[in-house]
Protein backbone atom coordinates (compact mmCIF):
# COMPACT_ATOMS: atom_id res chain seq x y z
CA UNK A 1 0.00 0.00 0.00
CA UNK A 2 1.25 3.16 -0.93
CA UNK A 3 2.00 5.89 1.99
CA UNK A 4 -0.64 8.22 2.62
CA UNK A 5 1.17 11.32 2.97
CA UNK A 6 0.43 15.13 4.44
CA UNK A 7 1.40 18.45 3.85
CA UNK A 8 2.63 20.71 7.04
CA UNK A 9 -1.27 21.97 6.99
CA UNK A 10 -2.32 18.51 7.67
CA UNK A 11 -3.91 17.88 3.80
CA UNK A 12 -3.65 15.32 1.82
CA UNK A 13 -0.85 14.52 -0.46
CA UNK A 14 -2.82 11.83 -2.75
CA UNK A 15 -0.97 8.31 -2.11
CA UNK A 16 -0.83 7.54 -6.39
CA UNK A 17 2.30 4.61 -5.95
CA UNK A 18 5.10 6.38 -4.66
CA UNK A 19 7.27 5.27 -2.07
CA UNK A 20 9.75 6.63 0.54
CA UNK A 21 13.18 5.96 0.21
CA UNK A 22 16.41 7.45 1.34
CA UNK A 23 16.45 11.01 -0.21
CA UNK A 24 18.82 14.18 0.18
CA UNK A 25 17.73 14.69 3.48
CA UNK A 26 15.79 12.52 5.38
CA UNK A 27 13.52 10.80 3.17
CA UNK A 28 12.50 11.10 -0.62
CA UNK A 29 9.47 10.09 -2.00
CA UNK A 30 10.15 8.34 -5.26
CA UNK A 31 8.12 7.97 -8.01
CA UNK A 32 9.59 4.53 -10.43
CA UNK A 33 7.19 4.99 -13.60
CA UNK A 34 4.57 2.80 -12.15
CA UNK A 35 1.01 3.51 -13.61
CA UNK A 36 -0.64 6.19 -11.67
CA UNK A 37 2.84 6.82 -9.87
CA UNK A 38 2.99 10.32 -8.53
CA UNK A 39 1.56 12.68 -5.60
CA UNK A 40 -1.06 15.22 -5.90
CA UNK A 41 -1.45 18.17 -2.98
CA UNK A 42 -4.50 19.44 -3.15
CA UNK A 43 -6.23 22.54 -1.55
CA UNK A 44 -3.83 24.84 -3.15
CA UNK A 45 -6.36 27.39 -3.81
CA UNK A 46 -6.03 29.59 -1.29
CA UNK A 47 -2.05 29.48 -1.01
CA UNK A 48 -1.76 30.77 -4.45
CA UNK A 49 -4.75 33.08 -4.04
CA UNK A 50 -2.58 34.98 -2.33
CA UNK A 51 -2.20 38.78 -3.14
CA UNK A 52 1.47 37.87 -3.47
CA UNK A 53 2.59 39.23 -6.91
CA UNK A 54 5.68 37.39 -6.86
CA UNK A 55 6.40 33.41 -6.47
CA UNK A 56 9.60 31.17 -5.66
CA UNK A 57 9.49 27.41 -5.74
CA UNK A 58 12.04 24.93 -4.94
CA UNK A 59 12.92 21.43 -4.67
CA UNK A 60 15.59 18.69 -4.70
CA UNK A 61 15.16 15.91 -7.53
CA UNK A 62 17.10 12.71 -8.61
CA UNK A 63 15.98 11.49 -12.55
CA UNK A 64 16.46 7.67 -12.07
CA UNK A 65 16.06 6.90 -15.52
CA UNK A 66 15.13 9.03 -18.61
CA UNK A 67 11.61 8.80 -20.22
CA UNK A 68 10.32 10.29 -23.05
CA UNK A 69 7.14 12.04 -23.11
CA UNK A 70 4.80 13.61 -21.15
CA UNK A 71 7.02 12.74 -17.77
CA UNK A 72 6.26 15.42 -15.02
CA UNK A 73 9.00 16.46 -12.55
CA UNK A 74 6.56 19.21 -11.37
CA UNK A 75 2.96 20.56 -12.09
CA UNK A 76 1.52 23.64 -11.36
CA UNK A 77 -1.23 24.35 -13.91
CA UNK A 78 -4.55 25.02 -14.86
CA UNK A 79 -5.66 28.01 -16.59
CA UNK A 80 -2.41 29.64 -15.57
CA UNK A 81 0.54 28.38 -13.58
CA UNK A 82 3.07 26.27 -15.70
CA UNK A 83 4.82 22.45 -15.64
CA UNK A 84 8.14 21.26 -16.04
CA UNK A 85 8.67 18.04 -17.45
CA UNK A 86 10.91 14.94 -19.93
CA UNK A 87 10.61 16.05 -23.54
CA UNK A 88 9.75 13.66 -26.36
CA UNK A 89 13.34 12.81 -26.58
CA UNK A 90 14.20 12.26 -22.75
CA UNK A 91 17.08 14.43 -22.50
CA UNK A 92 16.07 17.83 -21.79
CA UNK A 93 13.38 19.13 -18.92
CA UNK A 94 10.45 21.17 -21.15
CA UNK A 95 9.26 24.12 -19.14
CA UNK A 96 5.69 25.61 -20.09
CA UNK A 97 3.78 28.50 -18.79
CA UNK A 98 -0.12 28.72 -19.41
CA UNK A 99 0.34 26.19 -21.48
CA UNK A 100 2.25 28.22 -24.11
CA UNK A 101 3.35 25.19 -26.98
CA UNK A 102 6.72 27.32 -27.11
CA UNK A 103 8.37 26.31 -24.29
CA UNK A 104 12.34 26.46 -23.23
CA UNK A 105 14.19 23.81 -21.78
CA UNK A 106 17.41 22.77 -21.03
CA UNK A 107 19.46 19.21 -21.16
CA UNK A 108 18.39 17.03 -18.58
CA UNK A 109 21.24 16.77 -15.59
CA UNK A 110 23.14 14.10 -14.65
CA UNK A 111 21.02 10.74 -14.01
CA UNK A 112 21.51 8.99 -10.54
CA UNK A 113 22.36 12.73 -8.59
CA UNK A 114 20.36 14.94 -6.31
CA UNK A 115 20.13 18.29 -7.98
CA UNK A 116 18.22 21.10 -6.76
CA UNK A 117 16.06 23.35 -9.05
CA UNK A 118 14.10 26.74 -8.43
CA UNK A 119 11.25 28.40 -10.49
CA UNK A 120 10.98 32.03 -9.45
CA UNK A 121 8.52 34.77 -10.90
CA UNK A 122 8.55 38.06 -10.09
CA UNK A 123 4.91 39.57 -11.23
CA UNK A 124 5.37 43.01 -9.58
CA UNK A 125 7.95 43.19 -12.24
CA UNK A 126 4.59 43.22 -15.05
CA UNK A 127 1.90 41.48 -15.05
CA UNK A 128 3.35 39.56 -18.45
CA UNK A 129 6.67 38.98 -16.66
CA UNK A 130 8.78 35.86 -17.57
CA UNK A 131 9.85 33.02 -15.15
CA UNK A 132 13.25 32.18 -14.21
CA UNK A 133 14.51 28.80 -13.45
CA UNK A 134 17.70 28.14 -11.41
CA UNK A 135 19.67 24.61 -11.16
CA UNK A 136 21.95 23.92 -8.60
CA UNK A 137 21.88 27.58 -7.63
CA UNK A 138 23.14 28.86 -11.38
CA UNK A 139 20.71 30.52 -13.19
CA UNK A 140 19.45 29.03 -16.69
CA UNK A 141 19.17 31.50 -19.36
CA UNK A 142 17.90 29.07 -22.15
CA UNK A 143 14.98 28.05 -19.38
CA UNK A 144 13.28 31.80 -18.85
CA UNK A 145 10.11 31.13 -19.68
CA UNK A 146 7.75 33.77 -21.28
CA UNK A 147 4.39 34.43 -19.21
CA UNK A 148 2.05 35.57 -22.56
CA UNK A 149 -1.20 36.27 -20.90
CA UNK A 150 -1.64 39.41 -18.78
CA UNK A 151 -1.75 37.69 -15.75
CA UNK A 152 -0.13 36.18 -12.66
CA UNK A 153 0.98 33.11 -13.05
CA UNK A 154 -0.76 31.67 -9.71
CA UNK A 155 -3.87 32.37 -8.41
CA UNK A 156 -6.96 30.74 -6.93
CA UNK A 157 -8.02 28.86 -9.98
CA UNK A 158 -5.23 26.44 -9.34
CA UNK A 159 -6.55 23.77 -6.75
CA UNK A 160 -3.53 21.07 -6.76
CA UNK A 161 -0.18 20.50 -7.52
CA UNK A 162 1.33 17.69 -8.88
CA UNK A 163 4.96 16.08 -7.99
CA UNK A 164 6.30 13.49 -10.51
CA UNK A 165 2.86 13.74 -12.09
CA UNK A 166 -0.03 15.82 -14.03
CA UNK A 167 -2.41 17.19 -12.53
CA UNK A 168 -5.03 15.52 -14.53
CA UNK A 169 -6.62 11.79 -14.16
CA UNK A 170 -3.98 9.94 -15.62
CA UNK A 171 -0.17 10.73 -16.25
CA UNK A 172 0.84 10.65 -19.65
CA UNK A 173 3.99 8.85 -19.01
CA UNK A 174 5.10 7.67 -16.25
CA UNK A 175 7.92 9.81 -14.18
CA UNK A 176 11.24 8.32 -12.66
CA UNK A 177 12.03 10.79 -10.31
CA UNK A 178 12.72 10.86 -6.59
CA UNK A 179 11.72 14.28 -5.23
CA UNK A 180 12.86 15.89 -1.70
CA UNK A 181 12.30 18.65 0.16
CA UNK A 182 9.50 20.58 -1.65
CA UNK A 183 9.60 24.47 -0.37
CA UNK A 184 6.80 26.99 -1.90
CA UNK A 185 7.12 31.06 -0.91
CA UNK A 186 4.81 33.70 -1.55
CA UNK A 187 7.51 36.20 -1.98
CA UNK A 188 11.07 36.69 -4.87
CA UNK A 189 13.88 35.23 -2.95
CA UNK A 190 17.54 37.31 -3.69
CA UNK A 191 20.42 34.68 -5.12
CA UNK A 192 21.49 34.84 -1.44
CA UNK A 193 18.20 34.11 0.23
CA UNK A 194 17.88 31.31 -2.67
CA UNK A 195 21.12 29.67 -2.15
CA UNK A 196 21.83 30.07 1.90
CA UNK A 197 17.89 29.87 2.68
CA UNK A 198 16.38 27.61 0.45
CA UNK A 199 18.62 25.27 -0.61
CA UNK A 200 21.12 25.02 2.59
CA UNK A 201 24.04 26.18 0.49
CA UNK A 202 27.00 29.02 1.20
CA UNK A 203 26.81 32.14 -1.25
CA UNK A 204 29.96 34.04 -2.39
CA UNK A 205 29.25 37.51 -2.61
CA UNK A 206 32.40 37.87 -4.91
CA UNK A 207 31.72 35.10 -6.98
CA UNK A 208 27.64 35.17 -7.21
CA UNK A 209 28.34 31.22 -6.81
CA UNK A 210 26.42 28.86 -4.69
CA UNK A 211 28.41 25.48 -2.90
CA UNK A 212 25.56 23.44 -2.48
CA UNK A 213 25.23 21.50 0.67
CA UNK A 214 27.05 17.87 0.81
Amino acid sequence: RAPQVVDREGRDVLPLKPTFVTGKFGNALRFDGSAGAGAIIAGMGPVFGSSSPGWTISLWFMELAPAKGSAFLLDIRDSFGWETYNGASGTGLFTCSNGNPACDSFTLPTLGVWHNIVWVYDGAYNVGAPMNIYLDGVGVPAATVNNPTPAVLLNSSIASMGLGRDIASTPLEPSKFAIDRVKVFNVVHTPTTRCTFIIGGTYSAATGNCTLPP
